[in-house]
């Protein structure tokens, strides 16, 4: 039955590349189903058909937005590569279990160059295991990470303030190791709302030539947002 199914989709879709020349504005890849397991010998088939198909009509996918709902880093890996580089924007990985618990390596995906043009990321149900620098080229962005620090707020906060067209990443996270030296010693935040313990903290950078600067906000729900937002008073702006 799958392998019914599979080959249907599969000559739709080279009946599709035969005659779209176009950039597509999106494209979505669902392996749900327990058969297209990426390493079972239905999903092997499936890539390598796929691939062969591309080959024949156009090269490669054209598409601006893709989608992807998988298991395991490698399927991004497979579809991604199957990708024209250049009209590509942005990049949406989703777990079908979607339960915040597995654990999602970024090891072969931040090595492609997709990785590095796409200016939009979000990553939906993971638990993401990287580097925070492989986050510091996007405009936009979602993510959940197992770990935050001070290293890291300053290392996306500096490289933010440089981004043109930098737009807004949210990050959720787990933990954060030295929260309360973050409160002390990141810079004097602006305090949204009443003076207590547990509320949104938020600190306003100049963005250097620019009518722009960078809003960093502390979530109650283990969360932080970097923004770019019009200046504020300058009272409550920081200089770098």
């Amino acid at each position: 039955m799958n392998e019914d199914f599979m080959k249907v989709a599969q000559n739709d879709l080279r009946d599709i590349l035969k005659h779209h020349k176009a950039v597509m504005r999106g494209g979505m890849f669902s392996f749900q189903n327990e058969s297209f397991h990426f390493r079972s010998p239905l999903y092997f088939d499936y890539i390598t058909n796929l691939g062969n198909d591309l080959q024949a009509t156009n090269g490669n996918f054209k598409i601006k937005h893709i989608e992807c709902i998988v298991l395991h880093e490698d399927q991004v890996v497979d579809i991604l590569q199957l990708v024209d580089l250049e009209p590509l924007k942005s990049i949406r990985i989703m777990s079908y279990v979607q339960n915040y618990e597995d654990i999602f390596s970024l090891d072969r995906l931040v090595t492609l160059p997709h990785w590095r043009k796409a200016e939009q990321l979000v990553v939906s149900g993971f638990i993401v295991n990287a580097s925070i620098q492989n986050f510091s080229h996007f405009k936009k962005a979602e993510l959940f990470v197992l770990n935050m620090s001070i290293g890291k707020v300053n290392t996306l906060k500096n490289a933010y303030i440089a981004l043109p067209g930098f737009n807004r990443v949210f990050i959720e996270y787990r933990h954060f190791s030295d929260f309360p030296n973050f409160l002390e010693n990141f810079a004097h935040p602006f305090v949204e709302g009443p003076q207590l313990d547990n509320d949104i903290r938020g600190w306003f950078f100049t963005i250097p030539s620019s009518d722009k600067a960078l809003h960093i906000t502390i979530h109650r729900n283990h969360g932080i947002t970097f923004r770019a937002v019009e200046r504020p008073p300058p009272d409550i702006l920081i200089i770098n």
